[in-house]
């Protein structure tokens, strides 16, 4: 009982929290001598992300709250591929990729000139709050795990799907989503991109193993089974 409100609370908090942080991306103003088109949110993963897990939350409190139907294998079968396959590598790569580049250098990823715009807060919101409510979701809440074909497959579609995306916006507006990537010679770009698929690919399997250790007896370790 104690697992069940712990994963209903996260999903609450957590929804409530990625609409804040929306709404706060949302009013940022013009950066100074960048047009508005090139630096709207839609631009970068990191708000790709934020979407995918609002929509994701959207469904399990949906579910847990307001559904006359509390269990259905189809379902529930359809949602472990939308956490495997799409919401819980994007958190992941998110978490991954910005802190990463944080550490080794923050100008490439984030300049502290930025912080005006984008308060601390709000980031730890899009850039650490959803690996950690993730986490938990993970852990208490069991999720059917698709093969791996399939989950693989639709991750990869997201990330081809913005990566064409991060390709015009660089091609069109000679302005490249992140400051490294702008920094970095043509020859080099497809290499970096070779390297990022290569990377989600290796986050997939750590999640998938994550999710095997913790449910390693299916849905029978004792933790509550809860919407999908």
């Amino acid at each position: 009982m104690a697992t069940l409100l712990l994963v209903k609370i996260n999903r609450i908090v957590n929804l409530i929290a990625l609409i804040y942080g929306v709404v706060q991306i949302c009013t940022i103003p013009p950066l100074p001598n960048v047009p508005r088109s090139v630096v709207g949110p839609a631009k970068f993963f990191t708000n790709w992300n934020v979407v995918i897990q609002i929509i994701f939350y959207s469904c399990c409190i949906y579910q847990d709250h307001f559904s006359k139907i509390k269990f259905d294998l189809r379902k529930q079968t359809k949602r472990g591929l939308f956490f495997h396959g799409i919401v819980f590598p994007a958190a992941f790569i998110v978490f991954t990729t910005f802190w990463s580049l944080m550490w080794f250098d923050r100008d490439l990823i984030f300049p502290k000139k930025l912080e005006k715009y984008l308060l601390p807060h709000v980031n730890h919101i899009i850039h650490t709050m959803i690996l950690i409510g993730m986490l938990i979701e993970a852990t208490f809440h069991y999720h059917p795990l698709p093969k791996a074909k399939t989950g693989l497959t639709v991750m990869y579609g997201i990330l081809g799907l913005y990566l064409g995306w991060m390709i015009y916006l660089g091609v069109t507006y000679n302005v490249w989503v992140y400051p490294f990537i702008n920094q970095m010679p043509n020859f080099l770009k497809p290499v970096f991109f070779s390297v990022m698929a290569v990377g989600g690919l290796i986050l997939y399997k750590l999640g998938e193993k994550y999710h095997k250790l913790i449910w390693k007896n299916g849905n029978k370790t004792g933790k509550q089974k809860v919407s999908a």
